[in-house]
């Protein structure tokens, strides 16, 4: 997994935006079955946060603690967690 995240990394802005990434990389976090895994691949894919803490696979503390650190405090909500 190491090596395709850098293999990732280490291509241009431009080549990251081809089609072939774009329909690549899904396919690949699809497949993956650790959820935090998933979740690093969705972010440097260029996802948002929020379809981080999506990810129902990883515990509610974590998921809170990820939004607690990378979100405004406006943005967090209980909502955003699928409570209340």
């Amino acid at each position: 997994m190491a090596s395709t995240i850098a293999g990732f990394l280490t291509q241009s802005r431009a080549l990251r935006g081809s089609e072939f990434w774009n329909s690549h990389w899904p396919s690949l976090i699809n497949k993956v079955d650790d959820p935090y895994i998933r979740a690093i691949l969705l972010k440097i894919g260029g996802d948002n946060w929020e379809s981080v803490l999506e990810e129902e696979a990883i515990p509610l503390l974590d998921r809170v603690a990820i939004a607690m650190f990378h979100l405004s405090d406006k943005a967090v909500s209980l909502d955003l967690f699928g409570v209340g």
